[in-house]
């Protein structure tokens, strides 16, 4: 970390505009090794790039008090998701995280476990009769169904599952579209027709959610535990009218925000699987153990360390939500250093997670490190969910998610990904595989 009263290193304004164009992610990180864990961006608007997950933390303590949505990221993702909780702040954000949070608990994804692993079984049929037929499956498009459906049902309470690949389509195209007219790409000349198209796609997605409001109001369940039915009840309890644009906010905040984070988690996790062999026969051995030896769920966590370990490691190595935006709304000191009211502050997770301070051979792949010595160190650093009081509200959910399709898989199946060391990644809202990723399941010739 850059210590107190040392000068912050700004990047070079040419190869600042040349790299984010080409991959943010990728440029951030050169950026990182080569100067820094704090450095200025070549903006207008003092920007600042945080990279060290001590100063990280100690900013995002900080949220929705000294610091804000007003950056010039959240500016734009506002057009999207309106005023909903990733975009919001002060009242209107704490409210409704507040509401929202009953959603999330854990005692709520307990209540969710039986339909998560209904519509996760549901996917593996349908996978494992591909090889039957002589094809490979697309694996990005088969983790958004499987995130899609089971965030629309347990979070909206509506069932999608007859309407998956259209809203799909949909929502690749518009990130496709945002990606590449949010600030930090530097997108240069007209982007009337795609601002369009963003429009009507936008809007098909809001007609959507206006019907969906619309029916939960007249029916929703008193005891339910979706987002309309826990503003609903706060509407009951509170006597406060929560108007239909915000509920439309929220609705777009968490369907398109959950689909993109949890689908490319579970991308990112099968491709390793496919990579590290053996790691998925320790984690197959592992369930087959569980299977075999526990039937009562209580302390299954902690058994299964070998499945938790390896999908820590993934999060790490891959992080989908790779940066955090937030502006200054008051001067502050952090570790020495002042960042005056009006900067921009990006904390970049990816690095923090590639910081070697913290990971031994950042760049390896290696779950043992969330098993062994390192994991006290290690503990200080990841954040793949963000920290703090704006961290992700919906951690529970997808690590319910995550865990359950990898041991309901293994349990079963092999995974097999064609060219999964040939792999790279794409920015596209969130850090995605490039490309059409293909795989199949292969039928395990003895699980337990």
């Amino acid at each position: 970390m850059k210590k107190p009263g040392t000068k912050i290193p700004t990047a070079r304004l040419i190869s600042f505009i040349s790299g984010i164009r080409k991959d943010p992610q990728k440029y951030f990180y050169k950026l990182f090794k080569e100067k820094g864990d704090l450095v200025r961006l070549p903006y207008p608007k003092k920007t600042y790039v945080i990279s060290h997950p001590l100063l990280a933390k100690e900013f995002l303590i900080r949220a929705n008090r000294e610091l804000g949505k007003k950056d010039i990221i959240n500016n734009r993702m506002r057009n999207v998701f309106g005023n909903g909780i990733i975009t919001s702040e002060g009242e209107v954000w704490l409210r409704n995280r507040k509401t929202l949070s009953g959603s999330f608990h854990q005692s709520s994804i307990e209540k969710y476990e039986l339909n998560i692993k209904s519509q996760i079984g549901l996917r593996i049929k349908e996978w494992e009769s591909a090889p039957e037929n002589g094809t490979m499956l697309i694996l990005q498009h088969e983790m958004k169904r499987l995130a899609l459906s089971i965030m629309a049902s347990n979070i909206i309470g509506t069932d999608l599952s007859n309407q998956l690949d259209p809203i799909i389509l949909m929502l690749e195209k518009g990130a496709r579209i945002l990606s590449h007219s949010l600030p930090v790409k530097f997108t240069f000349g007209p982007v009337s027709k795609s601002e369009k198209q963003l429009a009507e796609i936008l809007n098909q997605i809001e007609l959507a959610g206006k019907r969906i409001i619309a029916g939960k109001r007249k029916n929703y369940q008193a005891d339910g535990l979706d987002m309309f039915s826990l503003f609903f009840r706060h509407e009951k309890e509170t006597g406060e009218i929560i108007p239909d644009g915000l509920l439309l906010d929220e609705f777009k905040s968490l369907l398109i925000a959950g689909y993109f984070t949890t689908s490319n988690a579970l991308s990112w996790t099968f491709i390793e699987l496919a990579k590290n062999p053996e790691w998925m026969q320790k984690i197959s051995h592992e369930i087959d153990s569980e299977k075999k030896h526990h039937t009562d769920s209580t302390g299954k966590n902690q058994r299964l360390s070998f499945m938790n370990a390896f999908i820590h490691e993934s999060l790490r190595t891959s992080t989908p939500v790779w940066s955090a935006w937030y502006s200054v709304d008051a001067d502050i000191q952090a570790n020495g250093h002042k960042f005056s009211r009006g900067s921009n502050v990006m904390v970049d997770l990816f690095n923090i997670h590639h910081h070697p301070e913290f990971f031994k051979s950042p760049e390896q792949f290696d779950p043992g490190r969330f098993l062994n010595g390192e994991t006290g160190k290690i503990s200080e650093a990841f954040m793949p969910f963000g920290h703090g009081p704006r961290k992700c509200l919906g951690v529970n959910l997808a690590m319910s998610i995550i865990t359950s399709t990898v041991e309901m898989v293994l349990s079963q199946f092999d995974v097999v990904v064609s060219d999964a060391h040939k792999i790279d990644s794409t920015i596209m809202v969130t850090r995605s595989p490039k490309g059409p990723v293909k795989f199949i399941l292969r039928k395990r010739t003895n699980p337990a």
